[in-house]
C-alpha cells in the first residue's frame, strides 16, 4: 500500500560534513538548497522546490525561462558537464551577477543508450 509522506517541497538530508544555509546539495540528479545550517550526521532538510537567488558570472544577458546549470561555483547556461538547476524566473541583464532560478528536478537519462 502507498501512503502519503510529505508535500515534497523539502526532503530529509543527513550530510557527512557540516552544511551551511544557502549551500547547494547535489545528490545524483536531485538538487536542493539548505535553508538552514545542518550539522554533520544530523538529519536536516533541503528545499527542492522554489525560486532561489544564484550567483553567476556577469557578461551575458539571459531571457526568462532559460535553462540554467550549476558548474560547481556559479549558475551558467552551459549544459555540458554541469548539473541542471531549473529555469530563470525572469530576465537577467548582462551586468547582473545573480540570477533568480526556479528549481526543477530533472531525472537522469544516463541509462538510455
Amino acid at each position: 500500500m502507498i501512503t502519503y509522506k510529505q508535500t515534497g517541497d523539502r526532503l530529509d538530508y543527513t550530510p557527512a560534513a557540516d552544511v551551511d544555509a544557502g549551500d547547494i546539495v547535489i545528490q545524483n540528479s536531485l538538487v536542493g538548497i539548505a535553508t538552514e545550517d545542518i550539522t554533520a550526521d544530523v538529519k536536516g532538510s533541503i528545499a527542492v522546490k522554489g525560486v532561489f537567488h544564484f550567483p553567476r558570472t556577469a557578461g551575458t544577458a539571459i531571457e526568462a525561462g532559460e535553462e540554467m546549470y550549476w558548474d560547481g561555483t556559479v549558475a551558467t547556461i552551459v549544459a555540458t558537464g554541469n548539473t541542471f538547476l531549473g529555469l530563470t524566473a525572469g530576465a537577467v541583464a548582462s551586468a547582473d551577477e545573480v540570477a533568480d532560478i526556479k528549481l526543477i528536478q530533472q531525472p537522469s537519462w544516463d541509462w538510455i543508450s
